[in-house]
């Protein structure tokens, strides 16, 4: 809900694709059905869950 990505995307990203000091998270093409990286800019509500769990 708070990035706007597929369930299955988010299910399958690793913390290396999260850069939070940018607020970015990069998706590689591979996962991707265009097979073209896919940037996702994270809210302020997304980065700071992601800040708690890491």
């Amino acid at each position: 809900m708070l990035t706007g990505t597929r369930t299955i995307e988010l299910r399958a990203a690793e913390w290396a694709e999260f850069d939070l000091e940018k607020g970015i998270w990069q998706i590689p093409a591979e996962r991707m059905k265009m097979r073209r990286p896919h940037v996702v800019p994270l809210s302020i509500q997304a980065k700071t869950l992601l800040e708690l769990v890491n």
